[in-house]
């Protein structure tokens, strides 16, 4: 990457140009799943930006609200011609959060995924019942469908609330932002956490697919074969952007 002042190489200000393209494109989406607290970790935002988003924050703001915000400097940082790229990173290897860095790097489109939202929605009550946090937990961070921060504070909820609440937390605010075969990923740690009955419960196909797989190749399953089974097992309802998204892009920037 080119330092500061200098002119970037063609291949960085192409890619450059297409990150900022889908980030403006899906930054909705984006700022309703990113939790503003990890984009803090940016290394762009001045200390004064960041307690600017921290008194938002604290003073009421939503977390989508706040990260909208964040979004919305990224992309006014013309002083930084790298900014894009750092994001990609950020996202890919510091938070391994496998949708974001997709999306902004136009591998996939995001979807809120409403029919498999629906089915754990259907059984809800039952879930939260059930779900015992203190046992996923470890599983859930195993899987990276949340991170170490995430984990604590389902640890404080359930400890100083309870743990309907924590499992309320889990399934309506972080379950679903990170990974893009999410809901496959949450029924193989409900039965690894030895919970097969809620699994059961939101879907009996895919779990009675996770069961066969297990079976045939054992239940220490490597992540190869994770990957061959969380893609078999689910239809996340991403679709690939490699002709459609691109085109959209070249188009929208002809002549620029």
């Amino acid at each position: 990457m080119a330092s500061n002042g200098e002119e970037m190489e063609p291949v960085d200000k192409e890619k450059e140009i297409q990150i900022e393209f889908f980030l403006e494109a899906f930054r909705d989406y984006i700022a309703k799943t990113v939790d503003y607290r990890d984009l803090m970790f940016f290394k762009h935002f001045t200390l004064d930006q960041k307690k600017q988003f921290r008194s938002q924050a604290k003073k009421g703001a939503d977390d989508s609200v706040v990260t909208n915000e964040m979004i919305g400097v990224i992309l006014d940082m013309k002083d930084k011609p790298g900014r894009y790229s750092t994001l990609v990173n950020l996202f890919q290897f510091e938070l391994e959060n496998q949708k974001v860095s997709h999306i902004l790097q136009g591998k996939q489109m995001p979807s809120y995924a409403g029919q498999q939202k629906e089915k754990i929605q259907r059984v809800m009550k039952v879930i939260c019942e059930n779900l015992d946090i203190v046992e996923i937990l470890p599983v859930l961070l195993q899987h990276k469908l949340i991170i170490g921060r995430e984990s604590q504070n389902l640890q404080n909820t359930a400890k100083n609330e309870s743990n309907h609440e924590a499992a309320l937390d889990l399934i309506v605010g972080m379950l679903s932002n990170r990974q893009i075969h999410w809901y496959s990923k949450f029924l193989l740690c409900l039965i690894e956490a030895g919970m097969e009955f809620l699994a059961e419960k939101i879907d009996k196909p895919v779990y009675d697919r996770i069961l066969g797989y297990q079976k045939e190749k054992g239940k220490s399953l490597s992540a190869q074969e994770q990957d061959h089974l969380f893609q078999s097992c689910e239809e996340y309802g991403m679709t690939s952007l490699s002709m459609f998204a691109l085109f959209i892009w070249h188009t929208g920037n002809k002549g620029g």
